[in-house]
């Protein structure tokens, strides 16, 4: 994913890929996904460059994990050593211990309610400049924040369709 001077997020130009160690051979412990010769089957007959959508790149992602470990990105498993996890990572800026706590309660019941029941959730609290993923989700923040805290709904009325739930959070100080 790239960034804009505009703010805007666009398909990087560097294609997703499989790390070396999770296919075979290796030489390390490792227990491999799939073939190296599956992936480069797939990468040889799959140019990226052809790429261009959001919908392309899913289907490409798709396409790969499904050339290499003949598994779909819905899978519950990968592999006996792989499982599918959905992991909430939290920007833990400005807040202390007892509201992470508490905020990471709320988000807990509010995703699980949402995922399968078969799937943990794992919330880690990190800082911002530590994932770059986690930085472009700041920025999507921040659209919804503006709108609530200062009534600017500019940045909302071009991206808000993106947004599958929303409510507003009320910690144990404001209820």
């Amino acid at each position: 994913m790239k960034l804009n001077r505009g703010g805007g997020l666009s398909i990087s130009d560097t294609p997703p890929w499989i790390p070396r160690i999770w296919l075979s051979p290796n030489v390390g412990q490792n227990q491999p996904i799939g073939d190296l010769s599956a992936y480069d089957d797939f990468v040889s007959e799959n140019p990226y460059e052809a790429v261009a959508t959001w919908q392309e790149l899913q289907e490409y992602c798709n396409g790969l994990l499904e050339a290499v470990a003949e598994k779909s990105l819905q899978a519950e498993t990968i592999h006996d050593d792989y499982t599918r996890v959905n992991q909430a990572i939290i920007d833990s800026k400005c807040k202390n211990k007892a509201e992470i706590e508490d905020f990471n309660q709320y988000l807990a019941n509010q995703l699980e309610a949402r995922l399968p029941l078969n799937i943990p959730l794992h919330i880690s609290p990190e800082g911002s400049t530590a994932s770059s993923g986690l930085q472009a989700v700041d920025l999507f923040c921040w659209g919804v924040y503006r709108k609530y805290e200062h009534s600017d709904i500019e940045w909302y009325q071009r991206y808000g369709n993106k947004i599958v739930f929303e409510t507003e959070y009320l910690g144990n100080d404001q209820e």
